[in-house]
């Protein structure tokens, strides 16, 4: 079964997924090692097992496992110099994830995403109260109508007209 690691409710039903896990074994090793053929080599390893990973990322079902999912976007997130160092050796990992239906993202990409979530759903409220002050202001002219033509009618029996 599949498990997110984590989703986000977005106005309008939809869900952002997000699945956190990332390979490292290869980025670690390039940091442990003082020759720097082997980092080069530990470098494009991480670079490859990252895109492998957003490749598997693309491939899982997810909108079949959380219900009500549309337009899901699963971003990776890795920390920052794991994800940036990747994206240093392949400039294109981004849009690379982009086509695939997953957003790679840093922590700090994810936090200001989750404000900008956190903005639309502030402006999806805010909305929705205008939208309820909007009915109860035409509840209150047809009643103020209503009640303005029985004091013309009031009006009218007592003058006899």
């Amino acid at each position: 079964m599949l498990r997110p690691d984590v989703i986000i409710n977005l106005p309008g039903g939809k869900r952002l997924i997000v699945d956190a896990k990332v390979p490292l074994n290869a980025y670690l090793e390039a940091q442990e090692t003082a020759d720097e053929t082997l980092r080069d080599r530990k470098l494009a390893e991480h670079t490859r097992q990252v895109k492998d990973h957003i490749t598997r990322l693309s491939q899982k079902s997810y909108c079949g496992a959380v219900r009500r999912v549309a337009g899901v976007r699963r971003p990776v997130h890795p920390r920052r110099v794991v994800f940036s160092a990747a994206v240093q050796r392949d400039p294109e990992l981004l849009e690379y994830g982009f086509s695939r239906g997953v957003v790679p993202a840093s922590p700090t990409n994810l936090v200001a995403l989750l404000k900008t979530v956190h903005y639309a759903w502030r402006q999806e409220k805010a909305a929705a109260n205008a939208e309820q002050i909007r009915d109860i202001g035409v509840e209150l002219y047809e009643r103020l109508a209503t009640m303005t033509g029985h004091f013309k009618d009031l009006g009218a029996s007592l003058t006899g007209r």
